[in-house]
């Protein structure tokens, strides 16, 4: 759940993969002070967390104002419907990426979500209201 949740939002294998092990390590290390009835909420703070800061540095680098690469299903013809929800997932914030992922694909509830993401209740589902209307736009104008 925890690699899915990450791949989903990084786009990117081998980083979601290196999250993981770093956030099982998080756990490890700090095991003694986990109740294991939190543990999975512990895991996905910490991904979150890594997340965060992933993109920090993502941010530094495309601050340098280049052009964003096409995504590569950006041509409508002989899309699949998978391809295009992958490619409107693509195209939402952070928050709404994290949002929309913790409780679509992951299945959490929104009170979890608003304390792993560290964002109140109404901005969680603000982010996810929003996040589902654009990728609805972003669909309808593929079709």
């Amino acid at each position: 759940m925890l690699y899915k949740f990450l791949i989903k939002n990084l786009q990117d294998r081998f980083a979601a993969e290196d999250l993981v092990q770093d956030s099982f390590l998080a756990l490890w290390k700090n095991h003694q002070n986990v109740d294991n009835d939190k543990a999975k909420a512990y895991l996905f703070v910490t991904a979150h967390n890594f997340l965060i800061n992933n993109n920090k540095i993502s941010d530094r680098h495309t601050a340098l104002n280049h052009e964003a690469l096409p995504h590569p299903y950006a041509e409508k013809d002989g899309m699949e419907d998978r391809d295009m929800i992958d490619y409107a997932f693509s195209k939402l914030s952070i928050q709404q990426k994290e949002c929309i992922s913790l409780r679509d694909i992951q299945g959490f509830a929104y009170e979890e979500i608003a304390e792993i993401t560290q964002l109140s209740l109404a901005s969680v589902k603000t982010n996810i209201f929003r996040g589902r209307v654009k990728m609805k736009e972003i669909i309808l104008k593929m079709k």
